[in-house]
């Protein structure tokens, strides 16, 4: 980030200058009064000097004496450039914390599709290797029936892998969001479904072996 002198203001305390003659008595009286400020790393110092009722001011830029005009045409420029390159670098900052969110997002999702669907092939790894195809039991609530099942398996799941495997500049924040609801979706069918056929598994089954196998599923 851009480093940026912030203006100030400070106004020095008058300075008086007292002179007396013998006697004690004022014969002359000096007041100084200096205000520096700095605007956009530009130095503008306005200086007046009282001696004795007689005013004078005086006007710098860097230390460069101007007149009255030309310091308060420099001083509105400076401050006005100031307001704009800090108002620029807050745009920046908010933009920066935006991208960073944005980046975050992505990849958390991606990660979150990932995990998921491994879940997904892990639901339908138990099913098979425990040979509960027999047992499945299918519903509105889960699914119609084998085809729609095997949906899930042979176009789904290859599809969905293949989707996040595609390079990040191929991929956008609301396609992977899209994508991580229906993996929600199939999960929550696949854990109904794979409960329901374990109790049916449970109900139809006098296999003993297949019984103790099923201790280790629930």
């Amino acid at each position: 980030m851009k480093n940026v002198n912030l203006s100030y203001l400070f106004l020095l305390q008058p300075l008086i200058f007292l002179v007396f003659n013998s006697n004690c008595k004022v014969i002359k009286e000096i007041i100084t009064i200096e205000i520096e400020e700095v605007f956009n790393s530009k130095t503008f110092i306005d200086k007046k000097k009282i001696n004795n009722g007689t005013e004078i001011q005086e006007f710098f830029v860097d230390a460069n004496p101007v007149i009255k005009d030309l310091y308060i045409k420099e001083k509105m420029e400076a401050k006005f450039n100031e307001l704009q390159l800090m108002n620029k670098i807050k745009e920046e900052k908010s933009e920066n914390e935006r991208k960073f969110k944005k980046k975050s997002e992505f990849f958390i999702l991606k990660k979150l599709i990932r995990i998921n669907l491994k879940d997904l092939e892990n639901y339908i790894e138990k099913l098979k290797e425990n040979n509960l195809e027999k047992f499945y039991s299918f519903s509105p609530q889960t699914f119609n029936s084998l085809d729609n099942f095997q949906v899930l398996e042979n176009e789904f799941i290859p599809e969905a892998k293949f989707t996040i495997n595609q390079t990040n500049d191929e991929l956008t924040v609301d396609l992977l969001h899209q994508m991580l609801d229906k993996i929600e979706s199939y999960l929550d069918k696949i854990n109904e479904f794979y409960k329901n056929t374990i109790n049916n598994a449970i109900e139809l089954c006098d296999d003993t072996k297949l019984l103790k196998d099923l201790l280790e599923l629930i």
